[in-house]
């Protein structure tokens, strides 16, 4: 420490000196007994720090790991400006998680690992060699029908995981986030907060962050890292505020459900995120950089790089996304300008800003900067690219077969020798092609100096004197002589040591390196370093350097000696960097994991199905069957669209006494449903990987077995028969032993599972789960469980007499269904009021005569999803108050829906641009005597949005009623009444509407919305005072008006009487 404190010292020396007030520190080594106002008497925590400063004041928080939670109002009546910085940026981390202890294999268990953990109930599992973060199961059960999670037994002090591959613990670097708590959550004005790193403070269900600044406005954060939180780096302020030169990776949950990596809340006017990076984001909807809700005015997202998705989701004006990389599926700005996108921008279909997916993939390299590393800055002599990002004449490009007669601006006309460098300018960034280059004395100030691509490094040989200032070096590799660095300020990032580096200069930066020499510091030289890797019996320790190296692994290295840093034992340093990557060299490349398929079992057989499951090591591959009288296998059953790490199929229409053979086979990637007519098209000749398991084979039963009922009580236990005197507890131990023509009764109460059915029924013999008569029976996800029940490749099978409540997740469901016919859903209520997203009653995906009969479907993000379900049936339900559409449906126009004797309350106020419903094709959509109740006047009021008709894409998709029958040629019977249910008296009316353009794409927000969206959270949703919501039943949504009953739309209360 007394290096570290030396080398503070010269850096304070050469730093700016406050104008007016107190300057204060925090130090690992300080007390918070001491007044903190010098080095030698710094408080030790940064929450005693922020509660002695005030307006003009600055804190500096010297280098060190912090295992705190900082949540404070910091009043500034003055609006005087008020400092927080890292002494030396990105050297102080705010951590929130733990590592964990040696975890031992569940018994009877393939996938799960358990240990006691008695520290604290962890808020979340970090899978920091993957970025990932597990997410809570409800039950030990759950863990093995997926990845990625885990179980805490609060009783017990045990906690149970299943990996994102499902191997052992040992194989990942896990540890649990334990503080309940934000990072670093400041309410205040005028605050700059400077160089931070926040890690570990995670929340399934409260509003926590890594850093969030909130209050009136002037605030900004800047040079600072957030990565394995629930929420990244966050604003919540109202004016004048930025996020700019920060770094967030790996952040993400559902709480709130829109948030992500970083985000800015509305209401806001004039806040900008500028020069930011952000990738990885564990959000379950991939969210990366957003603004989001309220109203945004005169902000922007400018010069950022986003791995998935950048949007500006809200009520806009005069908002900006300029010179950025959206590397997700289509983004959402109002006005964008110069930037480099896949899909489609959803605000403006006019953006000309550049589509990546207009340009060949193997065309890229030729055109872009380094675009394996998402520069997409344009290369000298590229052609067509001026809508893209801003061409600064700064990027060159040296490669072995270069010359330096040419401009070096492309690879065509690169350089070839490092003495180059001398004559570039400050702040240009120069490309190495993988190669061998001799070393050079090196004068320049403030380069960036990088290998290209995602390969090998490029390498420099012999001697490399580094006399200039600022220079940046990263994944480079250094042999046969000597490094020497005299000049200030640089940097070594990710770079490999045969030859020796000896340091005389002053703030060098050492991250994230490879040593197969010593390292040595000279008299007066400084810095700091963390995050490298050493050959055995190297000193990893450097004089005057502030050191957060860990010890770890002899790394064994391939062939140092000739440039090869490669580590053979890498996964010992996966994750285990003090900034979360790995110690040593890496790359940020998240290839997509291959799939490889287990065994086929057999769960079960009858005399005419064979019930058979299977599991894979990725989500992403398919669920498919081929299966035969013989070893050839030459049938198949399955589909492709849909993916699980637990995989299920039933054969069924099969011959008693018969053996039959089969294998598993899983494609990765997933086929996707689009449309897009260009992306449809790529999915056709999209390259898919094949993973096939041996043959196996199964005989059916001989003669048909009687049918049984099983029972299930919230008293009863999974040890019993599952009989009505001995019910089980869980409805997942009934599906366990269920068979074709099989009952599951399920008596009153709450139950929490995510339910899997792995046995599927037959003609005449279908599987029933339904409540016991005249008991209500609740699946309740309690904001855990993202799927209620889960029928992949099943058929015959009736779901009925169910209340959902409290899933997860916008993509999730009630009930999702893959595959398979002949499924009926009815008698539920899919009740989604809660204080965040939450999921439908059913996503369906390639699914043939589902009907869906007597259900409510109340406040779903989607209330269903419909994926290619031909003879779909949609018959008096009730759908109210979904958020973005009561459906969306994906069929093609030979694939007929039925939607017959509904009704259709409107969506939420905040969503009154979207139609209440959404179908890819006109053609699919057959609709009678159905009852609309809605806001406004009906010919102004959009019902339907068609995507397509006759082929052809629709310049105006969304059309009110008369619309539909006009364009449908079909004279559909509709009413437009109260339909007079006693949950409401009356819908909530727009005084005026709101003013929407043709397009529906820009919505402007009256006050009167969001009043109303307060108001109908009480009116029509029943959210009582104390943040609950009143209990609903079926009887609740029968019609009372005599022209709604007189068609028969709604639920039939004669079909109700022993259904509570």
């Amino acid at each position: 420490m007394s290096d570290c404190r030396a080398f503070i010292a010269i850096f304070l020396c050469c730093t700016a000196v406050s104008l007016f007030g107190v300057e204060y520190f925090v130090s690992p080594d300080g007390s918070d007994d001491h007044p903190g106002t010098s080095l030698t008497q710094a408080f030790r925590t940064v929450n005693r720090g922020l509660s002695a400063i005030q307006g003009g004041d600055i804190l500096r928080i010297q280098p060190g790991i912090y295992r705190e939670s900082v949540s404070r109002q910091l009043p500034n009546p003055g609006g005087l400006p008020i400092l927080i910085k890292a002494e030396i940026p990105g050297t102080v981390l705010l951590r929130g998680d733990v590592e964990l202890p040696v975890f031992e294999k569940f018994p009877g268990s393939a996938f799960i690992w358990s240990a006691d953990f008695a520290l604290a109930e962890p808020t979340a599992i970090n899978e920091r060699d993957t970025y990932r973060i597990y997410t809570p199961a409800a039950s030990v059960r759950e863990l093995e029908f997926t990845r990625g999670k885990f179980f805490y037994d609060l009783e017990a002090k045990r906690l149970y995981v299943c990996t994102s591959d499902g191997q052992s613990p040992a194989q990942h670097y896990l540890t649990a986030s334990v503080i309940a708590g934000s990072g670093f959550l400041l309410t205040t004005e005028n605050v700059t907060v400077e160089g931070l790193a926040v890690t570990g403070f995670y929340s399934h269900y409260r509003n926590f962050y890594g850093l969030r600044l909130s209050g009136p406005g002037n605030n900004r954060v800047r040079n600072c890292q957030a990565f394995f939180n629930s929420n990244g780096i966050h604003l919540g302020c109202r004016k004048d505020s930025s996020i700019e030169d920060c770094t967030v990776y790996a952040n993400g949950s559902n709480a709130p459900v829109s948030g992500g990596n970083m985000v800015c809340w509305g209401d806001c006017e004039n806040i900008r995120i500028s020069n930011c990076r952000s990738f990885f984001s564990t959000h379950p909807n991939n969210l990366e950089i957003r603004f989001y809700g309220g109203t945004i005015k005169d902000s922007r997202v400018e010069n950022s790089i986003s791995y998935g998705s950048i949007g500006l989701k809200a009520n806009t004006s005069n908002t900006w996304c300029i010179n950025s990389v959206n590397g997700g599926q289509g983004y959402a700005a109002e006005n964008g300008r110069n930037n480099v996108f896949r899909g489609g921008n959803a605000y403006n279909a006019q953006d000309t800003s550049l589509n990546l997916d207009t340009i060949p993939r193997a065309e890229w390299d030729g055109l872009f900067a380094d675009p394996e590393n998402y520069d997409f800055h344009p290369q000298s002599d590229a052609r067509g690219l001026e809508n893209g990002l801003i061409d600064d004449g700064n990027i060159y490009f040296i490669t072995p077969a270069g010359n330096d007669s040419a401009e070096g601006r492309s690879l065509k006309q690169s350089w070839r020798s490092l003495a180059k460098l001398n004559s570039l300018p400050k702040g240009s960034i120069v490309y190495l092609s993988p190669g061998r280059y001799p070393g050079t004395t090196l004068l320049a100030q403030g380069l960036k100096i990088r290998t290209r691509g995602i390969g090998n490094a490029a390498v420099i040989t012999g001697d490399m004197q580094v006399k200039g200032q600022d220079l940046e070096f990263s994944n480079l590799n250094f042999i046969a002589g000597r490094v020497e660095v005299t000049g200030r300020g640089n940097r070594f990032h990710a770079c490999g040591f045969e030859a020796v580096l000896s340091i005389a200069g002053q703030d060098t930066a050492l991250t994230h390196n490879a040593f197969s020499t010593q390292p040595v510091a000279g008299n007066g030289a400084g810095g700091y370093k963390h995050s490298n890797i050493y050959l055995a019996g190297l000193q990893t320790a450097l004089d005057g350097f502030v050191d957060f190296d860990l010890p770890g692994e002899n790394p064994q290295f391939r062939d140092c000696a000739n440039g090869d840093f490669t580590v053979a034992n890498h996964s010992a340093f996966l994750g285990r960097g003090f900034d979360g990557h790995p110690a040593g060299p890496y790359r940020l490349v998240r290839a997509p994991q291959e799939s490889s398929t287990l065994l086929p079992q057999v769960h079960s057989v009858t005399e005419s199905t064979i019930n058979v499951e299977w599991w894979t090591n990725s989500a992403q591959g398919s669920s498919e069957l081929q299966w035969g009288l013989d070893p050839e296998c030459l049938r198949s059953v399955g589909q492709s669209y849909s993916g699980s790490y637990y995989h299920t199929v039933t054969l069924e229409n099969l011959a008693p006494g018969t053996r039959y053979y089969f294998r598993a086979v899983s494609r990765s990637p997933l086929r996707e449903h689009h449309s897009n007519e260009y992306y449809a098209a790529q999915e056709l000749t999209k390259a898919r990987k094949v993973s096939t398991s041996a043959v196996s084979s199964a005989c059916t039963e001989t003669a048909v077995r009687e049918s049984q009922t099983f029972y299930v009580s919230m008293q009863g236990d999974d040890r019993n028969a599952g009989t009505k005197s001995a019910p089980f507890r869980s409805l997942n131990q009934a599906l366990n032993i269920v068979r074709a023509g099989d009952t599951v009764l399920l008596r009153g109460g709450s139950y929490t599972e995510e339910v899997h059915l792995r046995a599927g029924g037959s003609q005449g013999r279908p599987i029933t789960i339904r409540n016991f008569p005249g008991e209500k029976v609740i699946l309740d996800g309690r904001r855990i469980i993202a799927d209620g029940i889960i029928i992949d490749n099943k058929s015959y099978i009736i779901i009925d007499g169910i209340y959902f409540r409290e899933f997860n997740n916008s993509t999730g469901a009630a009930v999702r269904i893959n595959g398979g016919h002949d499924i009926t859903v009815r008698r539920c209520f899919a009740d989604s009021r809660s204080n965040g997203y939450t999921p439908g009653l059913i996503y369906a995906n390639m699914v043939r005569g589902l009907t869906v009969a007597n259900c409510v479907i109340s406040r779903g993000f989607y209330g269903a999803t419909f994926w290619r379900c031909p003879d779909l049936q949609l018959l008096h339900n009730v759908w109210y108050l979904n958020q973005i559409c009561h459906f969306y449906l994906h069929n093609t126009p030979e694939e007929k829906a039925h939607l017959v004797q509904n009704i259709f309350f409107d969506i939420i106020p905040s969503k009154f641009r979207d139609a209440l419903i959404g179908s890819q094709n006109l053609e699919s959509v057959l609709a009678r005597d159905n009852c609309f109740y809605l806001r406004c006047d009906p010919a102004r009021r959009a019902i339907f949005s068609f995507t397509r008709q006759n082929g052809e894409r629709l310049e105006k998709p969304k059309g009110n009623y008369q619309n539909y029958c006009e364009r449908s040629g079909m004279n559909s019977r509709a009413v437009f009444v109260n339909p007079g249910i006693p949950a409401l008296k009356e819908h909530l009316q727009f005084s005026f509407l709101p003013e929407i353009d043709q397009q529906g794409m820009h919505f402007s927000y009256p006050e009167e919305v969001t009043a109303m969206g307060t108001l109908s959270n009480r009116v029509e949703l029943h959210k009582q005072p104390d943040g609950t919501f009143k209990d609903w039943t079926f009887s609740d949504f029968f019609a009372t008006e005599p022209a709604c009953r007189e068609i028969g739309a709604g639920l039939q209360p004669e079909e109700f009487t022993d259904v509570h």
